[in-house]
């Protein structure tokens, strides 16, 4: 299966001269003998093995270069966007992630004692609190703002606080929020946590009612952990408790499915890394360190690093997004290193995102509403970030975390040489029916050949 991208970097000037021709065809030889590998990873572990000759289709990104603005403007994100306090009053925290600001401004309405101030700050976490004093009457609302300038402009961003009148010092009803648990691998350690919402916490969990897969158990603190004797799938129900004066209770129905540890071994053009197989999936996210490329190569060595959804076993859609890095001599560094994001047929969009080399990105692309997916990238170190909402129809068949040696112009680059790097984080939503290793092979040798996976994820030496 071909998959393309137009692009031309080279021989043209302005914003254009960054778009490249791809043209990629990942050919795996998924009907040669595979190799099983046994996976130790709690985070996404490898399930039963992938079947059939279906060939394994790859997608190389466009990484088109886009011209960086002078001046960025500030950001600011905020750990939550409302709260709630009991009538009788409270102290709230606020939680902003701040960058490329000079000056952090905090105001309220109504106003409340102590919370105005105004402070510099550059990229910080800010944390501040604000005392909310009690409500006589019904429910009230209070507004928490923080304002950030900086040369690139002035933001504000703000905390919905609610003070709630309700009974023995309850505020919103308690709810279980885990409606689905991930697959577990026999004998591969298990890990998840149970989440809920409303109430007062710290919350108390225990299981009223099924049983878990042997090997697993429920702590009272809502993780569910140990590693799985047997396969099959098992239902059970659990509960939780709130820490109220008069306690709050919610109850919820859940399974687990465990199948044997498998994978399977391909071969590969242009790609390194994993393939998660079955859905349809709808959320995958992965860190990645964006490494630095090696000198005295090539100016046609290339090298990217992404996260997706489809785009292979006979999938011509694909949502993806992730970081390029090729030589270019005007830079200090002497490569240049650009964010992008792509939906096939369309080209790719770049990210005017600042990376460095040593940075770790996560990449998280997940459904949202029928055919409305987002699209996140995110600087860890600077905190610099990029959210976009797009239409996507695609099947949601693979899952993929890769590294990749690009087309241009219609011909396959050479993996550029470069630092080690690794992948780490690793997120599915949607059930998997097979983890698939695909190493790297050109001129006859292997390239790049992906770790082992791990509960801390996979790397590249």
């Amino acid at each position: 299966m071909c998959f393309r991208r137009f692009a031309d970097r080279r021989g043209a000037s302005g914003p254009s001269a960054h778009l490249r021709l791809r043209h990629v065809l990942l050919a795996a030889a998924l009907g040669a003998t595979a190799s099983s590998v046994t996976l130790a990873s709690s985070t996404l572990p490898a399930l039963a093995e992938v079947g059939g000759a279906a060939p394994l289709d790859g997608l190389a990104p466009v990484r088109a270069g886009a011209e960086r603005a002078a001046v960025l403007p500030p950001s600011v994100r905020l750990a939550r966007t409302s709260a709630e306090v009991p009538a009788s009053g409270g102290q709230v925290v606020m939680t902003a992630l701040v960058s490329r600001a000079s000056t952090c401004a905090l105001s309220s309405v109504p106003p409340l004692a102590g919370w105005a101030r105004s402070f510099p700050c550059h990229n910080a976490l800010v944390r501040r609190t604000a005392v909310v004093p009690p409500s006589s009457g019904g429910s009230r609302r209070y507004i928490l703002w923080i304002t950030v300038s900086g040369a690139g402009g002035t933001l504000r961003r703000g905390e919905s606080i609610w003070v709630v009148a309700s009974a023995a010092g309850r505020t919103s009803p308690l709810a279980v929020e885990t409606h689905s648990l991930p697959s577990a691998v026999e004998t591969v350690p298990y890990a998840v946590s149970l989440t809920a919402s409303g109430g007062r916490a710290p919350y108390t969990w225990s299981l009223i009612g099924g049983s878990l897969p042997p090997g697993l158990s429920l702590s009272p603190g809502g993780t569910i952990s140990g590693s799985p004797a047997s396969t099959g799938s098992t239902s059970f129900t659990v509960e939780v408790t709130d820490s109220s004066p008069v306690p709050q209770r919610a109850q919820a129905p859940l399974s687990i499915t465990v199948i044997a540890p498998a994978t399977q071994v391909v071969d590969s053009s242009n790609w390194s890394g994993y393939v998660a197989r079955g859905g349809p999936f709808l959320a995958v996210s992965g860190t990645f360190v964006v490494p630095s490329l090696l000198p005295g190569q090539s100016v046609s060595n290339e090298l990217a690093e992404w996260v997706g959804i489809d785009g292979v076993v006979g999938d011509q859609s694909l949502i993806q997004a992730g970081i390029d890095e090729y030589f270019d001599p005007a830079q200090p560094a002497g490569f240049a290193i650009q964010a992008w994001w792509e939906i096939l047929p369309a080209y790719e969009t770049p990210i005017p995102l600042e990376i460095s080399p040593g940075d770790q990105v996560t990449v998280s692309i997940t459904e949202q509403a029928a055919s409305r997916w987002t699209i996140e990238v995110t600087d860890v170190q600077t905190g610099g970030s990029f959210t976009t909402t797009q239409s996507f129809d695609g099947e949601g068949l693979s899952a993929e975390w890769i590294l990749e040696a690009p087309t241009d112009n219609g011909e396959q680059t050479t993996l550029a040489a470069h630092s080690a790097t690794s992948f780490s984080g690793l997120q599915l939503s949607g059930p998997e029916t097979g983890i698939t290793q695909v190493d790297l092979v050109q001129g006859g040798q292997e390239v790049s050949v992906p770790s082992p996976l791990s509960p801390a994820g996979f790397s590249f030496s």
